[in-house]
């Protein structure tokens, strides 16, 4: 049995130490307590998603950000990079996919607040961190309060702030914070301009908390003017009540780090009370928790090539919401592709010269990978219930500071409550160790005046290894308390006057709901048993679209709980479209736009869409009806677009170079072709017309590049690839330091197989 104690658990929420915040045209106010934001004076929990708009073509931004939005996004979080922008002292780029404007514009269009991060240093494995080449030769030390380097960053933000004019929060915009600098005082980047890699790096700053007072001021001055102003606070020095502390919610990779083999497992796993002190440059006490750097992914280096596997971000997303974090914020959202300079590429030495994929929730192309579609779960459920969790403090189990990461037979969980309400988050994944199923698993909660055991009977739930789960208790739903439920909940909806509560079933728990019994008149379930006692009512109910447990309460309020299948929930959105909220499941990626609906799936032509509520006007697809069928509560509609082969003509040059040539029909009919290289070797690289377009480091996994960006010219010139072997090539020097080079040597590149998958897309539109 596990138990924790959750009596006087009272947390005391007052006006925070920030002197922030502001209000728009529209009414909307942003303000906060020591412990989360308000909007409109209530408490706000939102999600943050990192994009850079620099590392994505600017043509295909308004579909990403929809992406975005569709993944229950909230705010969108941009590094506007000085050396994208200022490479040539003085002659400032804000054209083509440097377009901040532009970029912010479609933010706003889609009602998604934004978060600009503007340096002057940002690293991102970007080339000198961010630093134009030019600083290196200046007569001042950059990142300190030196005059002359403070001219430079006036400067900088100066043409920022003219980008970006009319769209602050203020103004009716919708740029609601602004980061300054980053890991100021604590890390620096190397030097690309050096003659030898990592010879000398760009300093970690200095001037310590004046020196943030002096970039907020010249930011203000610039009339950058927004409610919150941030900085990184994992070392670096915070002036109190002045910036909102941000914070890296940690990777379970240290690509960084050369040997892959010398990482240890990390504490990212392992539930904590973050309003705490800690050990944190600032009070965590007085101000809300606030994460900026959730890890969404992890970059390849050369060195260091780790796969990232998806149960690794819904694990730590679930430890940061249970361990108390109030602005979830994830680096990266979406991954991307560096821009070619001028005068040189763009990337830092150790990363790859273009891709910036990061293994990303969306993909360096816009793919939408198996992390996107746990995460949205998260972020759904935080959009209609993180006004509830804000206000919520953390407690943790006795035994919790006794676990390690390398613990794996005690279950690690943690209790966000208030008033007697709250959600228990499970977490049973830790990266480097081996874990384990944990069978027969009971919580046990000691509240003021009641014991609630999670379950009440039987032999208790599976955990599976690697899994991780969010289960409420003592949850009103419209006024019918839920004393327990051993599902996920994923979001809420009112449709006829009921109220419907969406869960999902987790592999290995048993679903069941309890429901307090004096709460109930009537109740009913389809797809399930109900056994009632007098206190408490207990549903067992097997998961579908239709399994409906239907309450009329005492109060007079109709509830509706659905509990969908783990499957269900991966493939399960909500949107507002046609004149309401809706919700849907569909084995496609869907994409909401104005009074449409955008399906997109790989290789296969067949979609389906279910939606939940219907009206009578049916659904259409180039204006013919598509028919229905029942699906549950579900109307069920599929839809078939014309199949395409795409056959490219693939040359072997050499072992280690393959031609692609694509016939002029090739795109046509289809949204994207991507183009899947299995190989084995050290690097991949991609030219067309002998112009290097795209990079990969071997780490076992699919190379897969999105080629409709590179359009019309792959067409003309075609794709030439190049494998480099591990190893190819020996250096020597001879006695008078001439280099030879034995390209001979070393082991073979092989090309196992190169494969083009189509990417279907499918308009879906309300009919009359």
């Amino acid at each position: 049995m596990n138990e924790i104690n959750l009596k006087n658990t009272s947390k005391q929420i007052l006006p925070g130490i920030l002197d922030m915040g502001g209000s728009n045209p529209g009414g909307d106010k942003i303000s906060f307590t020591n412990y989360y934001m308000e909007w409109n004076g209530k408490p706000w929990l939102p999600v943050m998603g990192e994009f850079h708009y620099s590392r994505f073509p600017f043509l295909f931004w308004e579909e990403e950000i929809l992406k975005m939005k569709a993944g229950g996004v909230q705010v969108v979080a941009t590094y506007a990079i000085w050396n994208h922008h200022e490479e040539e002292s003085g002659i400032f780029d804000f054209s083509g996919s440097r377009n901040l404007r532009a970029f912010i514009g479609l933010c706003k269009k889609h009602d998604l607040l934004a978060w600009l991060r503007i340096g002057p240093f940002c690293h991102g494995e970007v080339r000198n961190g961010g630093m134009p080449d030019w600083l290196y030769g200046q007569p001042f030390e950059v990142r300190s309060n030196d005059e002359r380097y403070l001219a430079r960053v006036r400067s900088l933000y100066q043409e920022y702030a003219g980008q970006i004019k009319g769209l602050f929060f203020k103004d009716g915009g919708p740029i609601i914070g602004v980061q300054l600098e980053n890991e100021f005082m604590q890390s620096g980047a190397p030097w690309e301009t050096t003659h030898n890699t990592a010879m000398e790096y760009v300093p970690r700053g200095s001037g310590g908390e004046e020196h943030m007072r002096i970039l907020k001021r010249i930011a203000v001055e610039a009339g950058i003017d927004v409610p919150v102003y941030s900085c990184t606070a994992w070392g670096s020095p915070v002036p109190e009540g002045e910036l909102l502390p941000v914070i890296g919610g940690g990777y379970a990779f240290y690509a960084w780090e050369d040997d892959p083999t010398a990482q240890k497992p990390t504490g990212n796993y392992l539930f904590s009370n973050l309003h705490q002190k800690g050990n944190r440059p600032y009070d965590g006490s007085k101000v809300p928790y606030a994460g900026c750097e959730t890890g969404g992914g992890m970059q390849v280096f050369y060195r260091n090539r780790p796969i990232v596997p998806p149960e690794t971000v819904e694990a730590v997303s679930v430890i940061q919401m249970g361990s108390g974090a109030n602005v979830m914020g994830f680096y990266m959202y979406h991954g991307g592709s560096n821009p070619v300079g001028r005068h040189s590429f763009l990337n830092e030495y150790k990363c790859p010269r273009i891709s910036y994929d990061f293994q990303a929730p969306l993909r360096e192309f816009g793919q939408v990978s198996e992390s996107y579609r746990r995460l949205k779960r998260h972020f759904l459920f935080l959009q209609e219930f993180g006004g509830s969790l804000a206000p919520m403090g953390t407690f943790l189990p006795e035994n919790a500071s006794s676990l390690s990461p390398g613990s794996t037979d005690t279950l690690r969980f943690a209790v966000r409550i208030r008033d007697k309400s709250g959600f228990v988050f499970l977490n049973n994944y830790q990266d480097h160790v081996e874990m384990k199923d944990l069978f027969n698993q009971r919580i046990r909660l000691e509240l003021d005046d009641e014991t609630v055991v999670i379950p009440a009977g039987g032999d208790g739930f599976t955990v599976s290894k690697n899994s991780s789960a969010i289960l409420p208790f003592n949850l009103s739903l419209d006024g019918i308390c839920m004393k327990y439920s051993t599902c996920q909940l994923l979001t809420r909806l009112e449709v006829d006057g009921v109220a419907e509560y969406f869960f999902f079933a987790h592999d290995g728990i048993h679903p069941e709901h309890a429901i307090a019994s004096p709460d109930i008149s009537q109740i009913k379930a389809e797809g399930g048993t109900v056994r009632r006692d007098k206190e408490v009512t207990f549903v067992d109910v097997v998961p579908g679209t239709g399994s409906v447990v239907d309450i009329v309460g005492v109060n007079g309020c109709r509830v509706r709980i659905i509990t969908l299948t783990n499957e269900q929930s991966l493939r399960f959105w909500k949107a507002k479209i046609w004149g309401r909220d809706r919700v849907f499941i569909s084995d496609s990626d869907l994409i909401f736009n104005g009074d449409e609906i955008n399906l997109k799936r790989t290789g296969d032509e067949n979609m389906c869409l279910s939606v939940h509520p219907v009206d009578e006007t049916a659904l259409a697809v180039g204006g013919q009806s598509l028919p229905m069928l029942k699906d549950g509560i579900f109307a069920c509609f599929t839809m078939c677009c014309r199949p395409k082969q795409v056959d490219p003509q693939v040359e072997r040059i050499s072992g280690d170079k393959a031609f692609i040539q694509f016939s002029p029909g090739s795109f046509d009919g289809v949204n994207d072709i991507f183009l899947r290289v299995d190989y084995v070797g050290d690097t991949g690289s991609a030219f067309i017309d002998g112009q290097f377009v795209h990079d990969n480091f071997w780490n076992g996994t699919i190379w897969e590049i999105g080629l409709r960006r590179f359009l019309p010219r792959i067409l003309e010139k075609g794709l030439l690839l190049k494998i480099t072997a591990k190893e190819k090539s020996k250096v020597s020097f001879t006695e008078m330091a001439a280099i030879k080079v034995d390209n001979d040597s070393g082991d073979a590149t092989v090309f196992q197989s190169i494969t083009v998958v189509p990417e279907y897309k499918c308009i879906v539109r309300k009919k009359g």
